[in-house]
């Protein structure tokens, strides 16, 4: 075991005294890997870690990866990754269908700044969860109302899609999503139409996703980068995906930081 204190500027494994910064302690159970090289060596060497398996799927194709982009004369932006010099890491968590009282105490004990995208229809049982997790810390942002696959539909139902949803955030979160992403990831420019007109100003996809204990590095890259949006989503394995992320970033010597303060 190593101690991390975020506000610190260094972490001492054995021997090692690694820098890094940040804003919170934390405890973390820290693999081999951080005693020597910056990356496995194989397959075999994960499976003795103590974290969740990592398996690096073949890169799919992705978009663009240079940071803030704008394609038309639509006011809303698109991101996958942040372009700054900062050694910073974003955490971005999807949907909301599980609710798991040990991911509310993985942001109580941790304060791992994040940001989460949700769909009404999956959270409307339970509001009062998702307040918690904004109560400590989690920014609460747009996935649509219903989850519907926007690219091809008309400007109105998507503008229906989202406008709903940030009005009822508003309503039960105090908030006004500026920060939308689009189900599945996909979209088209009635899209980003739809959501200026409701107030959207940045459309945020990812360049990483932690899944179930697997990690699939888009930009084709083994590691988590300077900028990086990272993707996860409420499931059962929710907690353990918080944990790996933590782990990647230490490994990465980044530090998880606000996307809202990043993107204005």
């Amino acid at each position: 075991m190593a101690s991390w204190q975020w506000g610190s500027s260094r972490i001492r494994v054995g021997r090692a005294v690694l820098p890094l910064v940040g804003a919170v302690a934390v405890t973390v159970a820290l693999v081999p890997v951080l005693q020597g090289t910056t990356e496995p060596t194989s397959a075999s060497d994960e499976t003795r870690q103590t974290l969740p398996t990592e398996t690096v799927r073949t890169p799919r194709p992705a978009p663009n990866l240079a940071g803030h982009r704008v394609t038309s004369n639509s006011p809303v932006r698109v991101v996958d990754r942040v372009r700054t010099a900062a050694p910073v890491v974003f955490l971005t968590i999807d949907d909301g269908v599980a609710k798991n009282r040990s991911v509310l105490r993985w942001f109580r004990q941790r304060q791992v700044p994040a940001t989460a995208f949700l769909t009404d229809a999956n959270i409307a049982s339970d509001y009062g969860y998702f307040r918690r997790l904004q109560r400590l810390g989690v920014g609460i942002q747009n996935h649509t109302s219903r989850h519907s696959w926007l690219r091809g539909s008309s400007e109105s139902l998507q503008r229906d899609e989202i406008c709903s949803a940030s009005s009822r955030f508003e309503s039960e979160f105090g908030i006004r999503p500026y920060l939308f992403r689009p189900p599945f990831g996909v979209w088209d420019e009635r899209t980003r139409t739809a959501a200026g007109r409701c107030g959207i100003g940045w459309m945020v996809q990812w360049s990483v996703v932690i899944d179930g204990g697997n990690v699939d590095y888009r930009s084709g890259f083994r590691r988590l980068r300077r900028g990086d949006i990272v993707l996860l989503h409420f499931t059962r394995s929710t907690t353990n995906d918080l944990r790996l992320f933590l782990e990647l970033a230490m490994r990465s010597r980044l530090r998880p930081a606000n996307l809202e303060e990043y993107l204005h």
